[in-house]
């Protein structure tokens, strides 16, 4: 997961969807991320989900059976943001294509899924604009 997200951040032209203008939100606090908690409303959780099935249709396109080797979609920015892969579907100012998904090991992708989910907890990250985060890969 965070070798995925390095690499969106560093060498986004690598990264699918193909998008040669890719600049991926989250990098640093000029460009925050911002939490879609899915259980505050119906329209969160629907716009979670679309971030979700944008991710996967990207993974599925690369290989329709990575589910079954035991691979994960794995999406940045996180499907659990407004800046998800979903975002110009919601706000269609925003550009196309403007997130990274990969297939990854399951494994690593739902321990990732979970530590995200104890740091909104621990740092008290509410949902919606108010409230920006961002990410910082330590070698």
């Amino acid at each position: 997961m965070a070798s995925h997200i390095k690499t969106a951040f560093t060498q986004p032209q690598n990264t699918l969807p193909a998008n040669p203008s890719k600049h991926v939100a989250g990098q640093n606090a000029s460009d925050p991320l911002h939490r879609l908690q899915k259980s505050i409303s119906q329209t969160n959780l629907n716009r979670y989900n679309a971030n979700r099935r944008e991710a996967v249709k990207v993974c599925t396109a690369v290989d329709p059976n990575y589910a079954s080797k035991g691979l994960e979609c794995d999406e940045y920015p996180f499907a659990s943001t407004y800046e998800g892969s979903a975002q110009s579907i919601y706000e269609p100012s925003k550009p196309e294509k403007n997130f990274s998904a990969l297939a990854i090991n399951g494994t690593e992708n739902t321990a990732g899924g979970s530590q995200l989910a104890t740091y909104y907890a621990n740092n008290r990250i509410i949902d919606g604009p108010n409230d920006e985060f961002y990410v910082v890969i330590i070698p």
